[in-house]
């Protein structure tokens, strides 16, 4: 808007009415103010001084809904790079990411005008678990307000307390001077209830009813309870806004035994943890919510400077172990393990480019096996005859955790305009065209309109558009969830094996539980691949490699 003198103000003609309005009002998608009034006249003077006069290519993330703006991203495209511009306000500390997407600054590209490669900009990004972002995550103060495990904590943002404090002054003051009245119960209805003790009337939601019992979730306590009808009250409008507490899990953190559960004592241990520093501690966001709960990393203030993460207290305690970089072994034939260091398993063609000079975020090499004997489900055959092993416990779970995940981010989006061009060795998200499901992928060639990726969770190689893959990535602090293994005592009948007698052993290996038994070190193949060397055999006592053999497929290795 714009102030002028009125004598310079005149009836526009009639015939310029019929043209629609030259300029759209827009928002950027997926970034917030930094302050919950608003944002502030520096973020907007120099998000006017970043894009003034320059030529910026929009994509709509969100279409306008009744009064909304539409939702966008702003790039600006140069020669040698795209920029977001969302990002950048983020990066410059104008503005905060609300989803964990607008966070990839800057998105490299060849100096060649055709090229349709480039490298993901990012500094230190696998220590930002889940985000793509070259932005350090800011640490949050907030108190806890109840505990039922590591993998559900929930919170409350320590500037959020004087607003709460106002919405518990309203609700006791309303509904302690009106008188009784009926109200409506069915599950997912809201309702204002009357929890006893320093609780008082609070903010709910109904889950079940069961005769005259209602089991209710309290939005501003992190708790359920189950109280009866006559305790209830419904919840008028002027109470029906956003919850003040968040659930919330501690992201790359597993629970100690190989059970998959949280034991009460590792929860009593975490409660206790907490209560030494008065529930107070700062939060890391690690990644966007899934079914309800935020990945995030959390610190106690044990001195005036020092943050020290509680998930490491867990792990001093014995209670809990680190999703990744935890202590591995590699199986020898003679002996139950070797302590050794995890390398990452190279996907691409190798390189000599300096791995300390890439700028790309690069999934994180599976975790050795723990032991000599386990289950494992093959998922592929390659032309080298290796077999892609992904072990049935936890590998199996944390699979159906990844597709979740990354269907939540992508299921139903359109590809940005950085999302067109890719180079080798690059990782990526993709979706696969038999499931429409979203898959960790690494790009092994590029074509005009397709990328030939595979992808490493499973080990099969495919080709995929360009308009199905993305930049932005996610659960990348997760390993890659599958190994090759060779079979070790069998080889080919030539010099090498041939299609048919692989796609038997795929028919006849994959998607089964197989018993694994490894039977000498990993070896290293072409292109630095680590590949093991091992047993396979069906749960009825089958052996893969006698069955080759008895059928002409393959030779005994000790045969000349």
């Amino acid at each position: 808007t714009e102030t002028t003198w009125d004598s310079d103000i005149h009836k526009i003609l009639d015939k310029f009415l019929t043209l629609p309005v030259m300029a759209t009002p827009v928002c950027l998608a997926g970034i917030g103010p930094l302050q919950k009034s608003g944002w502030e006249d520096q973020a907007t003077q120099v998000l006017v001084e970043k894009t003034r006069l320059k030529e910026l290519v929009m994509f709509v993330e969100e279409e306008n809904s009744g009064d909304e703006y539409c939702k966008v991203v702003l790039y600006e495209m140069l020669p040698d790079k795209d920029v977001c511009i969302n990002a950048w306000l983020v990066k410059e500390g104008h503005a905060v990411s609300l989803t964990g997407v607008c966070t990839t600054l800057e998105y490299q590209k060849e100096s060649q005008p055709l090229a349709v490669t480039s490298a993901v900009e990012g500094e230190n990004r696998q220590h930002i678990p889940g985000l793509s972002g070259d932005r350090k995550p800011e640490k949050v103060a907030c108190r806890v307000i109840s505990v039922q495990s590591p993998s559900s904590i929930f919170i409350r943002q320590v500037m959020d307390e004087e607003s709460f404090y106002h919405l518990n002054t309203g609700l006791q003051s309303h509904y302690n001077s009106r008188p009784a009245t009926n109200v409506k119960l069915s599950p997912g209805s809201m309702c204002a209830a009357y929890v006893a003790g320093k609780v008082g009337w609070a903010r709910a939601k109904v889950l079940s009813v069961k005769g005259k019992k209602v089991e209710l979730k309290l939005l501003d306590a992190g708790r359920n309870t189950t109280l009866p009808a006559e305790s209830l009250r419904p919840l008028v409008t002027k109470f029906r806004f956003r919850n003040f507490v968040e659930e919330v899990h501690l992201v790359n953190l597993l629970p100690a035994g190989g059970s998959g559960r949280w034991t009460r004592v590792a929860c009593e241990k975490l409660l206790e943890i907490l209560e030494q520093f008065d529930m107070m501690v700062y939060v890391e966001m690690a990644g966007k919510s899934l079914n309800g709960t935020a990945p995030v990393r959390m610190f106690v203030v044990a001195s005036d400077v020092d943050f020290v993460p509680v998930d490491e207290k867990l792990v001093q305690a014995g209670l809990a172990i680190p999703a990744v970089k935890r202590k591995t072994t590699v199986l020898e034939p003679s002996l139950n393990s070797i302590p050794v260091t995890p390398q990452p398993i190279p996907l691409t063609n190798a390189s000599t480019e300096d791995p300390d000079k890439s700028l790309s975020v690069k999934w994180i090499s599976p975790l050795p096996p723990s032991t000599q004997e386990f289950l494992a489900v093959p998922s592929h055959v390659d032309w080298e005859g290796n077999i892609f092993l992904c072990p049935l416990e936890p590998n199996q779970d944390i699979l159906r955790i990844i597709c979740n995940v990354l269907d939540s981010k992508y299921r139903g989006s359109s590809p940005r305009p950085v999302d067109r061009y890719w180079s080798v060795g690059q990782s990526a998200i993709s979706r696969w065209d038999l499931d429409g499901r979203w898959y960790r992928v690494v790009v092994l060639g590029v074509n005009f309109d397709e990328c030939t990726v595979q992808f490493v969770d499973y080990g099969t190689v495919e080709e995929c558009q360009m308009e199905v893959m993305r930049k932005d990535l996610f659960m990348t602090e997760v390993p890659v969830q599958c190994f090759p293994l060779q079979l070790g005592n069998v080889q080919p009948v030539g010099d090498k094996w041939e299609q048919s007698v692989l796609d038997f052993l795929h028919s006849t290996v994959v998607d089964q539980t197989l018993e694994v038994v490894i039977t000498s070190p990993m070896v290293t193949g072409e292109c630095g691949t680590k590949i093991y060397c091992g047993k396979l055999t069906t749960r009825a006592g089958l052996d893969i490699g006698q069955l080759l053999v008895r059928n002409g497929y393959a030779r005994a290795k000790h045969e000349n």
